[in-house]
């Protein structure tokens, strides 16, 4: 989810709580505070994926360590016993890791113990509705004074509602397509348009349709290949961290680039149809003109396959 609605929802979590005003800001800052991850995305090391974005910090363990740490952290500027803030503290980044669970992008809810990512498909990364809820309630219970669980109540009833009309979308596109192992997620502004993936297994192919939940019509898009079987995504596929990758992400994808130096680099990731690229890349592997892998490392991108039809040229 976008950093604006982290922010905006770590706020009313801290009206509901009926913090001071230092403290009102503070949790505004922890509603985004596990995204400050992103830091470490270019380690590039084979244990670095623990910190990585979307690693740790959007887990179970990570929301407990995060509300510690900032606890200890701002408790020079933020006066007060240590665990009533570290409970406080915990709202909004527990608030983080629920709306990131709600899009299609996931959170590897038992990290470090599995990267096995949870997403309920319901929001897109950027969600306009939620962001109007958020200035809204914020703005009305700000002019009205209002404060705690009675106060901020109405705006919790809006995100609601807005939940509720989500799953109902939900439930109605995946009627209109009606296929084993389809999955259905939002797209990007409108509510009422929805796309559906339908992995096509005997064509290599991910079968695309988009929804008109309004006029209950599907129109099918571009099919999308599903990995080559060129050499080197061939040869990257017999790497540890490539098969982990492949048996915890849904949709792979795979692109092989030549480094001009004597190999490839091979960039595996999985459909998402986000606004930054069709495929979010999570993986990269070097591998030689003859097959030899030499590096993998985890990767934070986004990009789009070249060619209908084809995962990415390759040299012969």
């Amino acid at each position: 989810m976008d950093p604006l609605t982290h922010c905006l929802v770590g706020g009313m979590a801290a009206k509901t709580a009926g913090t001071s005003k230092r403290r009102f800001w503070i949790m505004c800052f922890l509603g985004s505070a596990p995204d400050l991850d992103v830091v470490f995305n270019g380690l590039g090391t084979n244990w670095a994926w623990i910190v990585q974005h979307r690693g740790i910090t959007h887990s179970l363990i990570g929301i407990v360590l995060q509300a510690v740490f900032f606890a200890w952290a701002f408790a020079r500027w933020d006066k007060g016993s240590f665990r009533e803030r570290a409970g406080q503290y915990s709202l909004p980044i527990i608030a983080h890791v629920v709306c990131d669970y709600l899009t299609a992008f996931g959170v590897p809810l038992f990290s470090p113990f599995s990267v096995k990512e949870y997403s309920a498909d319901l929001m897109v990364g950027l969600t306009l509705i939620p962001m109007f809820i958020m200035v809204v309630g914020l703005a009305w219970v700000h002019f009205k004074g209002e404060r705690g669980w009675r106060g901020t109540r109405p705006v919790w009833i809006g995100w609601a509602l807005y939940m509720c009309m989500a799953i109902s979308g939900k439930a109605y596109a995946a009627k209109l397509v009606d296929v084993p192992g389809a999955i259905t997620i939002p797209s990007t502004g409108n509510p009422f348009t929805w796309t559906v993936v339908c992995p096509d297994a005997g064509g290599k192919i991910y079968k695309r349709y988009d929804l008109d939940l309004f006029r209950g019509k599907r129109f099918a898009r571009a099919a999308v290949p599903m990995p080559g079987e060129e050499l080197p995504i061939r040869a990257s596929m017999s790497t540890m961290e490539v098969q982990l990758f492949l048996r915890n992400n849904r949709w792979p994808m795979a692109r092989a680039i030549s480094t001009g130096n004597g190999g490839w680099d091979v960039e595996w990731g999985n459909l998402l149809f986000s606004t930054r690229g069709m495929v979010r890349g999570k993986m990269r592997v070097h591998v030689d003109y003859d097959g030899t892998v030499h590096s993998a490392q985890r990767i934070f991108s986004f990009w789009n396959p070249e060619t209908p039809g084809l995962t990415v040229p390759v040299a012969s």
